[in-house]
């Protein structure tokens, strides 16, 4: 019986103890399974390619994402060399060099960081990738996971952005965004071609700030209809550029919104119209001249019905139109354009004002010069007029009148328009010449008989 009992004493810890490790190595093997379980999940639901290499590169897990993504089954693969099977030719030296770099010198560059990259499917079809290396030291070895992602419609997508932008660059239209208040966001090339402020400058200024001083505000209006979601297509306006020259534009408004469906700002596209519609207006102005006189108008009556034709083909703030009278020159007829906003004629009908040397010659005149001895000039220019044209309408070597106009904007020699109040001047002189024929005869006539 002692024997029996020292035996217990010695083999009843030892069971025990056994009991213990045995249930600790069946612990310890649960949590490495399950651990493992917990990683294949992971890598089985990843919506990025997983794969896993040993330190010469070869293949050691292949999820189903990679499979998808480079065409390969998992069997296929095993053990095979990663850039071999999934990196083009000029791809592999620039992988090899790096993990060279990581596991002899230290050069942690390549880890833990996204970069992009090229790919090879199995069809040899390339891509563009996303990929992102991690390195973990299992007991004397390296094990690498590499996680890629498709980002062929991301680059499609920027590339098309690019695209895009390269069209807002090079167009001749002006393309910019602006606020809700009318601050501009975004300013192009093209903006700059059309109004003359470069981007930094532009920046700085407001929808406002590009309507011309002597025109009826209406940008407030157009804030509005895109604020309120409106979009609107080819609108004219008259706009200033930088140095107060006179543009008109057609103009494209789009409400822009955020993520909830908010208006936040507007975009615009400005095209430039000024030359063609000063050579429609030049054209309307010449026909309807031809039209006017057609109707057989009395003399008396020429001048003043021409003066708005001219007057709204030139774009001019004001006018006036002289009769000839003798020694002198009588203004019968006054004009001022409809959407100024505070119209100043410096000429008033009746006035009268004597010939002077020069009155009976095509005048462009601007800033200072604008003073000089042609009716009113002078006080035109006080009055701001940076602009004044004089088109005389000469018959038979004497004035039968003139067509007088102002502006305050400064404004450069139009050759186009002066050769077209030139024709519509020989017009009106031949009308009257044609006239006064008629006239004659007809006096004669009654005087025969």
């Amino acid at each position: 019986a002692p024997e029996y009992l020292a035996r217990a004493a010695v083999y009843f810890p030892v069971a025990i103890a056994v009991g213990w490790i045995a249930g600790r190595l069946r612990l310890a093997q649960e949590t490495v399974e399950n651990r493992e379980q917990r990683l294949r999940t992971v890598v089985e639901s990843s919506t990025d390619a997983l794969v896993t290499m040993d330190a010469d590169g070869r293949i050691l897990a292949w999820n189903p994402v990679a499979e998808r993504l480079f065409g390969w089954r998992p069997d296929e693969v095993m053990g095979k060399d990663l850039a071999e099977v999934t990196m083009p030719p000029r791809i592999r030296n620039l992988y090899r060099e790096g993990k060279r770099r990581f596991l002899e010198e230290d050069d942690w560059s390549m880890m833990g960081r996204r970069f992009e990259s090229r790919a090879l499917t199995r069809d040899g079809r390339q891509f563009p990738i996303e990929i992102a290396i991690s390195a973990v030291r299992e007991s004397d070895h390296w094990i690498f996971h590499v996680f890629g992602h498709d980002i062929t419609e991301r680059k499609a997508a920027e590339d098309e952005l690019k695209r895009l932008a390269s069209i807002v660059e090079s167009t001749g239209d002006a393309i910019l965004s602006f606020s809700l208040e009318g601050g501009i966001m975004s300013w192009n090339s093209g903006a700059t071609q059309v109004y003359g402020y470069a981007e930094k400058e532009a920046l700085g200024l407001s929808l406002f700030d590009f309507v011309p001083p002597d025109r009826s505000d209406d940008v407030a209006r157009l804030l509005k209809r895109v604020a309120r979601g409106e979009r609107i297509f080819n609108a004219e306006f008259d706009r200033v550029g930088k140095g107060g020259r006179h543009v008109e534009v057609s103009v494209t408004m789009t409400p822009l919104e955020n993520s909830a469906g908010k208006v936040i700002a507007g975009a615009a596209i400005d095209r430039d119209i000024s030359e063609r519609k000063r050579r429609e207006r030049y054209l309307t102005a010449q026909h309807g001249a031809t039209r006017l006189l057609a109707q057989v108008p009395e003399l008396a009556d020429v001048g003043p019905a021409i003066l708005p034709l001219v007057a709204n083909a030139g774009s001019w703030l004001c006018g006036a139109y002289w009769a000839g009278s003798g020694d002198g020159l009588t203004c019968v007829d006054v004009w001022a354009t409809p959407v100024a906003r505070n119209p100043v004629n410096p000429i008033h009908e009746g006035t009268v004002f004597g010939r002077h040397e020069g009155d009976m010659d095509l005048g462009w005149l601007t800033a200072e010069a604008a003073a000089s001895g042609l009716p009113s000039s002078e006080r035109a220019t006080l009055g701001g007029m940076r602009t004044q044209l004089w088109v005389p309408i000469v018959v038979q070597g004497e004035l039968f009148g003139a067509l007088q106009f102002f502006d305050r904007r400064l404004r450069e020699r139009d050759e186009e328009m002066l050769g077209t109040l030139v024709a519509i001047a020989d017009q009106i002189g031949n009308y009257v010449r044609r006239r006064r024929a008629e006239e004659d005869a007809e006096r004669s006539k009654d005087e025969f008989f």
